[in-house]
Formats: structure tokens, C-alpha cells, sequence
């Protein structure tokens, strides 16, 4: 197939994506009566509103509190839109209004609504909370696939054909200049890069001297991010400027934080309400609010609504001179209006204009300020778990394109099982590595993981190739422990094996006997949704976190000290095998977390036959 024609398939492929996501918030939330969306998790009902306030860059925030349903698993988390709504009026059509989850804790959430007041309902009482469909991601995606097959003799139609046509990038030479007026590597820049490894060097050069593309493959523990924030950080020294993206609010943000403290000059580009809080004075609301010219916009701003105030105030019944004075109010409000928006502009682009990093989410890249920007070269981080659709939106703006990630990991998440089989799935950063071997470097030196935690995924998914660190590759977290343990929880003949609250139970109990009290959090991994709070039975259990098997997604990156694989029911044979302990680990997406020891767990039953 041509390149076209491979777009054209995605294209497909996507709007199956599409009607799969739709279908399945149909079913979950637009077909199901409120009773039901609450059993379901997708509708907090009812919620009490404890408090509002003016948050980052002047939006309004709620905080809300649900009183039913208390400790329930539900579908809300960060980032989130949502819908907040109140059935006080006793009509079939709900009030509402739309807005995005800043934070769940427990049974309180804050959410940034998308309007300039509260609505006038929200003191009405009988409020709750629905989880909305992500129309815009989609509707981005399409619009940028479109824009790909309709290039014509322009740089994009040039890194459409590089990627997946017949065209061919060149391997750059080290002693070459490229794109540009970026140079390549020299000596001079070695004693910035001197806490790198050899083959972090090596794929540091890659990136700087590669005309187009260039890939960065980085098993876990390798110091990809390490590797690329040096990247960044000198390809922003040559080009003044770059554009940096990732699938993720967590992966883009976790960037914006070590590129902060290299120094970098860093706007994040996105809705506060999807920013962690380290990352927030970054945000351009909050870079807005500290520019030497806000304090004028806000004046602006709130003489324009006294103005719109006072033209309101007349009724429909009255004379020439009040109708007169109206209409001048009206146009007094208008023209401060147009002097506010002036201003914001050029406050926004003074802060582009001066910014050594953009960063955003892929979909993100897509925001309305960098409209009509164009970038020497864009980053793409955890390209391995990010649709391809999605990565050409900041294509559209750049020159030339960096991938780092780990096709081995987790793929992007994907709804509909026909469009990930017939390709969604695979990754324009997996399809480029398989065209351009020669411009892939994988990181192989690992310092995350004891040598025999290591030896499973690095056989299986990475050719033997990983190494680990002399300060890992015998590291114990106490010297009579071993990296790897087995457990096995019993169950008396006739009693109900279904369950495996009493694996979960077992694996949490061998947690809380290390006493990991110190550093980073230990996790549980794989025990059912319903089991997850289990663990908070276990007495003096501290600093655990249970991920139940489908959202394990979320844990991927995040270091561990310990993680407990949760397995029912596998043969006992393996429960002591290090191959299939970890097979468990990987497969589960554990192989991203910072191992330290992997406790593995079975339940056996006694008088029934473990199956084989």
C-alpha cells in the first residue's frame, strides 16, 4: 500500500475506535437509569457541594462530596470531563454544566467548570456528577489524518512518505551538520552529557544528528527520560526552541518537572485542571497571571463586567435616554472587550515567544494559542503507548520528529478488538523502528531491577541485551532476603476458591512483614477490582497500593520498592519459577515500576487439582 492509502486505512480503523468508545458510554452511562450509573461508577449521586473558589488562571472550581454509595469503585480520576448536574426541578432534562476533574480522593472531588460563574441552579441541592464522552480527541485525530493525506510538496507529505512510504531518510554522519543550523555533538558538549552511559550517547548523537526522524528505545530502568531531557535540553540550545509531547498528562508532565530543573524555560499547554500540582506554575494560566502586564488585563476585565452589569440593568420598558445610555454602555463593553483580548494575546505570545520548551499532550498540541506555530523539531515521549493518529497532530507542526519509548510495554488503550487487530494497535513509533533499524538506540544498561528480576523480561522481550548497573544487579532490600519469593495461600476442600481474597490477603501480609516502610510505595498488582480494598483489612499495612488487574495502566512508571504479583489459581509448579513470576510482572505492565523484589503469589485449594 502507499502511504495514502495506510492514512486512509487508519482513518477507518480510528472511526471504528470511535463507535467502540461511543458504544461502550452508551451502554455504561446514556442507556443506564441513575440508580444503575451509580452502581456502575460512571455517576456520583448525590454529591453535596462543600465549597467554591476562584482557582488558576480565574476559573471557577467546585468541591464536592459524595454522600451515597461511600467507597465504591467508580470511573473518575484526573482529567476527566464530566458532567455536573442537579435533578432538583424534577424535569426529564437535567440542568447541567460541563467541566474537568482537577483531583479524586476518596470521596471528594474538584472539578474546573467550563464557565465564568456558577450556575444558578447549583444552591438548588439534588446535585451529582456523570462522566462525559472525549468527543475532541477524536474529532482532532480525524482532522489531523485528513490533513496528512492531503499534503502536497511540503514537509509534512515529506515525513508522511519518510515514515511510511517509499521515501528514505539518510543516516546522518556524526561529523555532519543537519537540519538546520543545529550542529552535531561536539567536545565541547561532553561534559554536559558526562553522567550518561555509552549507549545513552549513542542514541544522544542519533537524535542530534538524524535530518528526520530518529527513535529512542528505552527498556525499563534504562534512563530514557534522562537521555531525552538531555536531548531536549541541547537540541533547545541550537534551535532556541522545541516542541515537546506525550500520550499522558502524567508522562508530559513528569517531563515539564525535569526539564524545569535543568533549567529549561517551560510552558505547559493544557487545562490546569489536568496538570499536577508541581507542574501548575507552569501552566500558561498561571505564567499569565504572573506576567508584568496581568494585573492591566484584569482591570480590563472587571471594568468590562461592571459595564455588561450596568447595561443589564435597564428593562425593556423605558425611555430614549435609557435605551440611548444602554446601547453605549453595551459599546463601551465591547470595545474593553477587544482591549482585554489585545492584550491577552500579546501576553500569550510574549510567553511563546520566550519559552525554550512547549509541552503538551499529543491531542494537546492541537490547543488554539499554537495555531499556526511551527517547530524545528518535535519530542515524542512514551511513543510506544500512543495511537498513531494522535502523533500526527504535532507532526503537522514540525520539521523533524524524536521518538523515544518501549514497544515491548504496554500498547496504546484501545476499545474496539477489531480495529486493534486489524492495526490500530501498532504504533507509528513501533513501524518506524522496523523501517529505520539504523536510527533506533536502545538503552541497555538498567538501574532499576536486581540482576534476576531483570534476567525474565530482558530474555523474552529484548534479545538478552540488558545489563544491570553494578549498583542494582546484587542490591537487596535486606541482606537475608531473597529478589524473588514465592507464597501460597490455602484454602480447606469445600471451601468457595473463587474468590482469592485470601491470595490477596496472604500477599499483603507478606508486605507488611518486610516493614518497607521507607522510600518510594509498594504495590499489589493483579488482584480482581473488587478485592482492591482488601488490602486495607490487613492490620499495619502501610504504604501499599493495590492496583486491581485492569488499571494497572496507571502504575506504569511509577517507582516501587516491592511489587506483589496477585496470580489465582496457577500451577504450583510455577509458583517458584522466576520465568513465570515475572512473566506475570511484565505482562501486567509491572516491568515499567522500579522493582526492587517481586513477592509472587498462588492460592491452591486443597482437595482440587491446580490446573496444569
Amino acid at each position: 500500500m502507499t502511504s495514502k492509502e495506510k492514512l486512509n486505512h487508519t482513518f477507518k480503523l480510528l472511526q471504528l475506535e470511535r463507535q467502540a468508545d461511543l458504544e461502550q458510554y452508551r451502554q455504561k452511562v446514556l442507556m443506564r437509569s441513575l440508580s444503575q450509573r451509580v452502581k456502575e461508577g460512571v455517576t456520583w449521586y448525590p454529591v453535596r457541594l462543600l465549597r467554591d473558589y476562584i482557582g488558576t488562571g480565574e476559573r471557577v472550581m467546585i468541591e464536592i462530596e459524595k454522600t451515597n454509595s461511600i467507597d465504591q469503585p467508580h470511573s473518575f480520576q484526573s482529567g476527566k470531563v464530566v458532567s455536573l448536574f442537579t435533578n432538583a426541578s424534577g424535569k426529564p432534562e437535567k440542568q447541567h454544566a460541563n467541566g474537568v476533574i482537577n483531583y479524586v480522593r476518596d470521596n471528594m472531588m474538584t472539578i474546573t467548570l467550563n464557565a465564568d460563574d456558577l450556575p444558578d441552579w447549583i444552591e438548588d441541592g439534588s446535585l451529582g456528577v456523570d462522566v462525559m464522552f472525549d468527543e475532541m480527541s477524536y474529532r482532532e485525530m480525524e482532522f489531523s489524518l485528513k490533513k496528512v493525506i492531503e499534503a502536497e510538496d511540503n514537509r509534512v507529505a515529506e515525513l508522511r512518505e519518510i515514515l511510511l512510504g517509499e521515501r528514505r531518510s539518510p543516516v546522518a554522519s556524526h561529523q555532519s551538520p543537519v537540519t538546520g543550523n543545529r550542529q552535531p555533538v561536539t567536545g565541547d558538549l561532553e561534559p554536559a552529557t558526562g553522567n550518561l552511559n555509552d549507549s545513552q550517547l549513542q542514541s544522544l548523537k542519533k537524535i542530534l544528528t538524524s535530518p528526520d526522524v530518529a527513535f529512542i528505545h528505552g527498556p525499563p530502568g534504562t534512563g530514557k527520560t534522562t537521555t531525552l531531557v538531555e536531548a531536549i535540553r541541547l537540541t533547545a540550545k541550537e534551535e532556541r526552541q522545541v516542541l515537546v509531547c506525550a500520550p499522558s498528562n502524567a508522562a508530559i508532565d513528569l517531563l515539564v518537572d525535569k526539564l524545569s530543573q535543568q533549567g529549561l524555560k517551560v510552558l505547559r499547554i493544557g487545562h490546569p485542571a489536568r496538570v499536577t500540582e508541581q507542574s501548575l506554575s507552569k501552566t500558561m494560566d498561571a505564567q499569565i497571571a504572573a506576567h508584568t502586564h496581568f494585573s492591566e488585563l484584569r482591570t480590563l476585565r472587571r471594568r468590562m463586567e461592571q459595564v455588561r452589569h450596568q447595561a443589564g440593568q435597564y428593562k425593556r420598558n423605558f425611555g430614549y435616554a435609557e435605551k440611548e445610555q444602554r446601547r453605549l454602555l453595551r459599546e463601551e463593553a465591547k470595545s474593553l472587550k477587544a482591549d482585554a483580548d489585545m492584550l491577552e494575546f500579546y501576553i500569550i505570545n510574549d510567553l511563546l515567544n520566550n519559552t525554550e520548551a512547549v509541552c503538551c499532550t499529543l491531542v494537546g498540541s492541537s490547543h488554539p494559542v499554537l495555531r499556526g506555530r511551527k517547530f524545528e523539531t518535535v519530542f515524542i515521549d512514551e511513543a510506544g503507548q500512543a495511537l498513531e493518529p494522535a502523533c500526527w497532530i504535532p507532526l503537522l507542526k514540525s520539521q523533524r520528529a524524536i521518538f523515544a519509548g518501549d514497544h515491548c510495554q504496554l500498547p496504546p488503550t484501545i476499545k474496539s478488538h477489531e480495529a486493534a487487530t486489524q492495526g490500530l494497535a501498532k504504533t507509528l513509533f513501533e513501524k518506524g523502528i522496523e523501517k529505520y533499524p539504523e536510527l533506533a538506540s536502545m538503552l541497555q544498561v538498567q538501574y532499576r531491577m536486581h540482576e534476576a528480576i531483570m534476567e525474565f523480561p530482558s530474555k523474552y522481550f529484548y534479545e538478552n541485551r540488558l545489563i544491570a548497573h553494578e549498583s542494582v544487579k546484587r542490591e537487596l532490600l535486606r541482606p537475608h532476603e531473597e529478589p524473588i519469593v514465592a507464597v501460597v495461600a490455602e484454602h480447606e476442600a469445600g471451601a468457595a476458591s473463587v474468590s482469592g481474597i485470601d491470595l490477596v490477603i496472604a500477599v499483603a501480609a507478606v508486605v507488611k512483614g518486610g516493614s518497607y516502610a521507607r522510600g518510594p510505595q509498594n504495590i499489589i498488582a493483579g488482584p480482581p477490582a473488587q478485592h482492591v480494598n482488601v488490602i486495607g483489612s490487613v492490620g499495619g499495612v502501610e504504604r501499599v497500593v493495590a492496583v486491581a488487574a485492569d488499571q494497572q495502566r496507571s502504575a506504569t512508571g511509577r517507582p516501587k520498592r516491592v511489587v506483589a504479583v496477585a496470580a489465582v489459581e496457577i500451577s504450583a509448579k510455577a509458583v517458584g519459577e522466576k520465568g513465570v513470576i515475572a512473566s506475570s510482572a511484565v505482562d501486567s505492565g509491572c516491568a515499567a515500576i522500579g522493582i526492587d523484589r517481586i513477592v509472587a503469589a498462588e492460592r491452591v485449594d486443597r482437595g482440587v487439582d491446580s490446573p496444569p
